[in-house]
């Protein structure tokens, strides 16, 4: 009796789950399309935020240099734009950010992520005030990045 149920129950199963399985070809069709352009995304555009900079550090204890060369990425074409038309405020802005960094955490691999992200979090609030546009930059890479 109990593998008669067991039977039953699996049957069902099967038989449900084949129903949900039968699509239609214009239902199948559309389908695959959502999610082709889901997976089509625009080429990526690296900008460059110009020659490297070099900022003084916050130690009292000693004069610290920091020297780093910085490039991002985007997917939107008017937002590299605004970069390129507002690269001076870029670096300024980011001159005075950089300003504050402990050389002892951009010494550590957590800290020169950390970096990254408030750099990548200061640009995108540049482009945001030029442009509207909200996260605009996705990736921050930093070519050379040099204490002293």
């Amino acid at each position: 009796m109990l593998i008669v149920v067991i039977l039953a129950v699996g049957i069902t199963i099967a038989i449900l789950l084949m129903k949900g399985d039968a699509v239609s070809p214009a239902n199948g069709q559309e389908t695959e399309q959502v999610e082709e352009e889901e997976l089509v995304r625009p080429d990526p555009i690296h900008v460059s935020l110009g020659d490297k900079m070099t900022v003084n550090l916050a130690d009292q204890s000693i004069a610290r240099l920091l020297r780093i060369e910085v490039e991002v990425l985007t997917y939107n074409e008017e937002a590299a734009e605004v970069l390129r038309r507002h690269n001076s405020q870029v670096r300024n802005d980011l001159m005075l950010m950089l300003t504050e960094v402990d050389v002892a955490e951009v010494r550590t691999r957590a800290g020169r992520a950390a970096l990254q992200e408030e750099v990548r979090h200061e640009v995108n609030r540049i482009v945001y005030e030029r442009a509207g546009i909200e996260d605009a930059v996705e990736e921050v890479y930093f070519l050379e990045l040099l204490t002293q």
